[in-house]
């Protein structure tokens, strides 16, 4: 195919665009597009109206201060009806890779390939965790939760409003339609600012629910929730659970079926399943009181880190304000005898831990360092486990990490759910 109008590569261009293989954009990169051509469109209005209304506009070439607004509303208009599209778009085929993730049978009325927005707007809608009920054609296992639905009822009337106006894209695009009939014969005036106002507020919690939703695809790429219930949902089952050393005498006939309804969940298998989850997972076993072990380090053995290496944090403000002077100063003279004898004291005090542990510990800071969450725990044990072959190879760098080893197994004991480890800063 010819693209001799598209590209020249004999001359340079400062304004150059990556399409295609080329950085691989996604649907909501074009969302967010869309988006910003009616930030721009908006700020060129504003900057003709400004220079018109200076004492020079006289000595101004009409051309550059005419206002615009009269054909400018219609790729304005269309440009955030076809960003609400895609945005949808892209939130449903993000729902279709949880039910791959899942293994569940993507329903036929998943269909994207059309213009429609109520109509993309009515599939997204049907996820709905509120209104669901047990007679639904939806299976429970494709329902979210109460976070999914309050983006439905945040967006539903600024989406109803669009999809009302302009429900194929066609509206602003032509001024007839198939029959033609003009279109927007019941509204004769569109206050642009106005309706930037709402769209740019709109457009932020749109965007806003297709990173959740991404988030949640995520969560369930990483085995964070179950077929049942999300892990925001887990967690308040976890929250309504007594403790467990208690669940013998507590955890009663009448408790499950409360916890059945309100989860919504057809059985007592169900509810056990994720019953289950909770007991298994590393900080939702942790709300109920259970404590489950790292894979070699005991409980013993973290918190003597902690206590060791405190005497290496940088204290809170050390190196800002006036003692950054000092601080740039002190690195051209490093007391290289003392930095040797750290090292060897810090060696001498893995000296009676296994390799395995070593690899557990190097696996659990490198956690907190990166906010992992525990469902990547095997993963990650398994990457430093095959990365380092040889204690002292972990050792040395848990040594270029000391300054900062208390922050990151601090940060790793609250997403295990061990918080009880933590020690507090000297």
């Amino acid at each position: 195919m010819d693209y001799s109008y598209f590209v020249n590569y004999k001359i340079h261009d400062p304004v150059t665009a990556a399409v295609g293989e080329n950085g691989h954009p996604t649907i909501d990169y074009y969302a967010e597009g869309y988006f910003e051509s009616v930030r721009l469109m908006i700020n060129e209005i504003l900057r003709r109206l400004k220079l018109m209304q200076s004492s020079n506009a006289h000595q101004i070439d009409i051309k550059n201060i005419k206002i615009t607004e009269d054909i400018l509303v219609y790729p304005i208009c269309f440009n955030i009806r076809h960003s609400i599209e895609l945005y949808l778009k892209a939130i449903i085929e993000k729902i279709i890779s949880i039910y791959e993730i899942k293994n569940l049978r993507k329903p036929s009325s998943l269909n994207i390939s059309h213009h429609n927005i109520i109509l993309l707007w009515e599939l997204i809608c049907s996820h709905n965790f509120s209104i669901w009920s047990m007679d639904s054609h939806i299976n429970r296992k494709q329902i979210f939760d109460e976070k999914f639905d309050a983006y439905l009822s945040i967006l539903d009337e600024y989406i109803q409003q669009w999809g009302a106006i302009d429900p194929t894209g066609q509206t602003f695009r032509y001024p007839l339609d198939t029959e033609s009939k003009r279109h927007l014969q019941d509204i004769s005036n569109i206050q642009i600012l106005f309706l930037f106002s709402n769209a740019e507020k709109n457009h932020k919690k749109l965007d806003d629910f297709y990173h959740f939703i991404q988030n949640l695809h995520d969560d369930y790429k990483k085995n964070r929730g179950n077929q049942f219930l999300t892990y925001f949902q887990l967690t308040k089952l976890a929250e309504s659970l007594p403790v467990f050393h208690q669940w013998e005498e507590a955890l009663t006939q009448e408790l499950l079926d409360e916890l059945q309804i309100k989860f919504k969940l057809a059985s007592r298998k169900q509810i056990y399943k994720c019953i289950d989850y909770v007991k298994e997972d590393y900080y939702l076993s942790s709300l109920i009181s259970k404590d489950i072990a790292f894979k070699d380090l005991s409980n013993d053995k973290v918190k003597n880190v902690i206590d060791f290496f405190k005497q290496f944090q940088i204290k809170e403000n050390s190196i800002t304000g006036d003692n950054k002077i000092e601080w740039d100063s002190s690195l051209d003279k490093i007391d290289w005898k003392a930095w040797q004898q750290e090292r060897e004291r810090i060696k001498d005090f893995f000296s009676d831990y296994t390799y395995n542990e070593l690899v557990d510990l190097v696996t659990i800071i490198y956690i907190g360092r990166d906010k992992n969450t525990p469902q990547e725990y095997d993963l990650i044990y398994w990457y430093m486990e095959s990365t380092f072959e040889t204690p002292d190879s972990i050792i040395n760098k848990i040594q270029e990490k000391q300054c900062n080893i208390v922050c990151y197994l601090n940060k790793s004991l609250d997403i295990f759910g061990k918080s009880f480890l933590r020690t507090s800063n000297p």
